[in-house]
Order: C-alpha cells, then structure tokens, then sequence
C-alpha cells in the first residue's frame, strides 16, 4: 500500500506543479520479481520466494500473481528515461500471472528433497469459515480465484519490454 501512496503523491506533485514548472514523470510497476541478485539486502520479492522455498505457507488459495524478471524491470526503468513517448504515462511490468500453486510446483519438483517447499492448494471452505474473525481470510475470500491479471502492452509497445 505504500508504493501505491507513493506513486499517488508523485502523480499529485506533478499536477500540481505551475505550467512552466511541470516535470515529466514515469512510473514502473513491476510485480514480483524474480531473477539474480547483485545485493545483499532484502526485498519483498526475495522474502517471497524464500518463504516459498521454507515451506512458510502450508498451502496456496486460488489466485493469480504477477511476475517480471528483474532484468526487464532494470531495462523499463532505462527506457522510461530514454524515450519521450514514455512521459507522463504509468507502465505494469509482468511477463505471466500463474495461480501460486501452478508457480509453486516445478519448485517442488526440482527442491523438493532438500527443501520444504509443497505445492498444496488451500481448499476454499477454509477462508470461506476462517473470515469470520480473521480480516486477512476475509480479503483472501473474496479474491479466490481472481488475482493479479497484468497487462504490459503498454510496456512492450513504448519501452519495448517483452
């Protein structure tokens, strides 16, 4: 949520800039993101495929999430500076949505022996009962079989992403 108040505040800013102030702004929004690591810090992205491989989560709802490589994250942040076309415009960065547990399983296949990573899927009736007192079950609940289905045209057609 705050990446996205973040954003909001940037869009704002800009609008409310006098005319001959104005500023070109581009913003990139990638899923998760996957791919190698140059640092030794964490990210929400690394945290997650972590937790997937220390078999965190027993189990995966019925939803889909948004992947990117890192390399094509790196080279929309390039081109939204290079290209004037980009200008003023928002761009989603995700080369696939699979369910989690569809994601989840070629893990499994090859880490399988050595790590605790499962590719089980959570049957519905257990948000359906757990959202009566839990909020995060309740949210789960109402996005079962829905999630994340990302468009990135406009990334492909203007940056050139893939």
């Amino acid at each position: 949520k705050s990446k996205t108040l973040a954003e909001k505040a940037a869009w704002d800013f800009v609008a409310e800039l006098p005319n001959d102030e104005k500023i070109p702004l581009v913003t990139i929004n990638p899923g998760i993101v996957l791919g190698p690591n140059v640092s030794t810090g964490s990210s929400e992205s690394l945290d997650f495929c972590k937790n997937l491989m220390l078999g965190k989560w027993p189990m995966y709802p019925s939803q889909k999430v948004g992947f990117v490589d890192v390399r094509d994250v790196s080279k929309a942040h390039l081109e939204g500076l290079l290209r004037d076309e980009a200008n003023d415009k928002r761009f989603i960065l995700c080369a696939e949505s699979p369910e989690l547990v569809e994601f989840v399983r070629p893990l499994e296949a090859k880490f399988g022996k050595d790590y605790p990573v499962r590719a089980k899927e959570m049957p519905k009736f257990m948000p359906m009962v757990m959202r009566l007192w839990n909020p995060e079950m309740a949210e789960l609940y109402k996005a079962w079989g829905k999630g994340v289905l990302c468009d990135g045209s406009r990334a492909a057609e203007i940056l050139g992403i893939e």
